[in-house]
């Protein structure tokens, strides 16, 4: 266990001693330990008691030095942290506007090949590139024949259908593929409204939806705030929503024999940073799905995370060969599988291709907040007062944080510390993390 858990240079002895009795006693106490193979036994039979699997890696930015390194090349559950292999995806692969569609007048229509993007009519965005386009064209033909995926990843709980966080992967969103409903006085405002007549209201107490069909039940009170639900996609649906959002005559494409790539032009729409922005600080995982579809659309003119996976890692991240498990875009599957050493190493790369004003724009910030005697947590706050930029990771008993620390003497770190399998309250966990790094904070 030595080799594992000493890896830090002499001139970091505190930093060590602290990191011993933080983990062995769950952050009761930050007081150092005073004898290394008593914490060594302390720390074992806690991990044994907790089923905590512990990894952790923390480097200096600059000099690429290990300060830290635990279970670094170990394979973890990463959760949402997997965004990040989705953030530099995007990054590396798509240009400054994200393509909307793919275009090519033919004849007496015009045909459009879908690119993946979720931006059109989605709640959030609500971007309209596609609608002022599209204003006085021809008959649309909708080429669905690119579209290479279905429409949940694998390993995707099945009984998360009802939930907000688990829309349809599809070719041409519309509306994030999700139907909102809220209530204007005692009328009930509905989108997309082509499904207004799908719903039922009932005494649920929170609202669902029919596992196989387009039948929403949403509670008959009151509704207080915005309700969501997906909606169950398909090239048929698409083709009536688009209709009646765009008001164009559009049929689906019979022919799918590929047309010349060359003739085919790419409308482009709002910002891509706009897109990753939104899709870290909500952990959205719809929009990290599409954003792999989108870079599989630019690299390969189909949409298959797959293709863009395999693109990217040979191209870009060629340490995850064979040392990774990468099955979506937003880490909504169990199958997933990363270490430390995976995330540091993409975070490294994001930095080094990357201005760094452009990262700590894009991440999450956080700053640190007292939360008891000897614990702290991290607090989500401007950019300016921030210490922390990253991305956190969670599905039941596993919680996860990478990203980058700036210090108390002005150095940069870049972290992984991911925690699999414990049995406390997810609470108690974050709290260990987050003083973990204020330590780091003030040490290094």
């Amino acid at each position: 266990m030595s080799e594992i858990f000493f890896q830090m240079r002499n001139s970091n002895f505190l930093f060590t001693a602290f990191l011993l009795g933080f983990l062995a006693m769950g952050c009761k106490s930050l007081q150092p330990l005073e004898k290394e193979p008593l914490a060594r036994e302390i720390l074992r039979s806690s991990a044994k008691k907790n089923g905590v699997l512990e990894g952790i890696l923390l480097l200096n930015a600059q000099t690429g030095d290990t300060l830290y390194s635990k279970n670094a090349e170990r394979l973890f559950t990463p959760a949402s942290t997997t965004k990040l292999f989705t953030l530099y995806s995007g990054m590396k692969v798509l240009p400054a506007k994200l393509p909307v569609f793919k275009y090519r007048f033919q004849d007496d229509r015009i045909v459009l090949r879908p690119t993946g993007d979720p931006t059109q009519l989605h709640p959030h965005f609500k971007d309209s590139t596609a609608y002022y386009f599209l204003k006085s064209v021809p008959p649309v033909e909708l080429d669905f024949s690119t579209f290479e995926e279905n429409p949940w990843g694998p390993g995707w709980a099945w009984e998360d259908y009802p939930y907000y966080f688990s829309p349809d992967r599809s070719a041409f969103p519309l509306h994030g593929n999700v139907l909102e409903i809220h209530q204007i006085d005692s009328l009930l405002q509905v989108q997309p409204k082509g499904l207004a007549n799908s719903i039922e209201r009932s005494e649920e107490r929170r609202p669902s939806r029919d596992r196989f069909a387009n039948r929403f039940h949403f509670t008959s009170k009151p509704i207080q705030d915005t309700l969501t639900v997906p909606f169950i996609t398909s090239d048929s649906l698409t083709i009536r929503l688009f209709q009646e959002a765009y008001g164009v005559q559009m049929a689906q494409k019979q022919d799918s024999t590929a047309a010349d790539d060359e003739a085919f032009r790419t409308l482009s729409g709002m910002s891509s940073d706009s897109l990753y922005k939104y899709m870290l600080s909500e952990s959205d995982n719809f929009l990290a799905e599409q954003i792999m579809l989108m870079v599989s659309s630019h690299l390969t003119d189909t949409l298959s995370f797959r293709r863009s996976r395999d693109s990217v890692v040979e191209r870009h991240l060629p340490f995850l060969k064979g040392k990774a498990r990468w099955v979506d875009g937003s880490g909504l599957s169990r199958y997933n599988l990363q270490s430390p050493s995976n995330l540091v190493n993409t975070l490294r790369m994001l930095r080094q291709d990357f201005p760094e004003s452009r990262l700590r724009d894009l991440l999450p910030a956080y700053s640190f907040k007292v939360a008891g005697v000897n614990q702290w947590e991290l607090d989500r706050s401007k950019k300016e007062e921030a210490y922390v930029f990253a991305k956190s990771g969670y599905v039941g008993n596993n919680y996860n944080l990478a990203g980058f620390l700036y210090t108390k003497k002005g150095e940069v770190l870049v972290f992984s510390v991911m925690q699999n399998h414990y049995l406390q309250p997810t609470a108690e966990i974050r709290r260990r993390v987050a003083s973990l790094l204020y330590q780091a904070y003030l040490e290094f």
